[in-house]
Order: C-alpha cells, then sequence, then structure tokens
C-alpha cells in the first residue's frame, strides 16, 4: 500500500510534464526511445534467452520502480510471432520506464502497438529491452539471432 506522500509525489511527476509542456522538458513521443534504451540492438539480442513480437494489451498499473523510474508489474502482451525462447500467447510481464534524468526519459509503449520485446531468461517476467515494429528491426534481430544459433 502507497502513502499519500508516495501518491502525491508520482501524481507530480505525472503532471508535471503536462503543466509545463516544451520548459518542463518534455519532447514528441517519436523523440523518447522505449524500454532498454541503454542497450543497443546488438548488446540486448546478445543477452536475450526470449524474444518475440508482441502487441500490448493493458500497460497496467504504475508503481515507483527504481530511482528515475517506473515499475510496471502487470503488462498484458499478446505473442505474435515468437523469435527465441518461449514467450506464452499471453503474457503478463513487467517492465521498467526511466523518466528521469530528463537525458535518460524512455517513453510508455502504447496500449494497443506492436513492438518486439527481448528477456534475458527464458520465460523471463522482466521485460529488458522494448523496440519498434518495424521490417528494418525485424530483420536486424532476426538476423542477430541467427548468428548466435539456438539458444
Amino acid at each position: 500500500m502507497q502513502s499519500n506522500f508516495v501518491r502525491f509525489i508520482l501524481t507530480v511527476s505525472l503532471l508535471c510534464p503536462c503543466l509545463y509542456g516544451q520548459s518542463a522538458g518534455l519532447q514528441a513521443a517519436g523523440q523518447q526511445p522505449l524500454p532498454g534504451r541503454r542497450f543497443t540492438i546488438e548488446e540486448a539480442v546478445g543477452g536475450c534467452k526470449s524474444a518475440a513480437v508482441a502487441r500490448l494489451v493493458s500497460i497496467g498499473e504504475r508503481d515507483v520502480g527504481p530511482p528515475g523510474a517506473s515499475w510496471y508489474g502487470a503488462a498484458e502482451w499478446e505473442t505474435l510471432e515468437p523469435l527465441r525462447g518461449g514467450y506464452p500467447r499471453k503474457a503478463v510481464l513487467s517492465l521498467t520506464v526511466q523518466s528521469s534524468p530528463e537525458k535518460s526519459r524512455e517513453r510508455l509503449p502504447e496500449e494497443g502497438g506492436t513492438y518486439i520485446v527481448m528477456s534475458y531468461e527464458r520465460n523471463s517476467r522482466q521485460i529488458k529491452k522494448v523496440l519498434e515494429y518495424t521490417a528494418e528491426n525485424l530483420n536486424k534481430v532476426k538476423a542477430l539471432l541467427s548468428k548466435r544459433g539456438p539458444s
């Protein structure tokens, strides 16, 4: 259970960018990277045990995460194409979204959107990298996975 103070801080952190717009560093959604921005595609694929093309059904409740980040512990995903490992057809996975400092800010994946997701442990519930679902990204991930061989 969250204290009133924690709820207040979460509310302020959600509202301040909206209240102050560009002066608070609000960027267009397309300019902010998705979760896992600290890993290149090569690094993410090199360490992943599970990867899939998946549609985000519901992001779930936002909770306090590591410093400067929010944690979504019950995001519902529908696996459209397994690429490696064993994501089930319907999966409840968690992810962390960095919100500060400004230079490290990530954007939340959109519900209904299709993405490439990767985890570092087979059937892990924690997503480590989210990529835009584009032909270029998909081809690059598939090529890198094939170079690694079976997991």
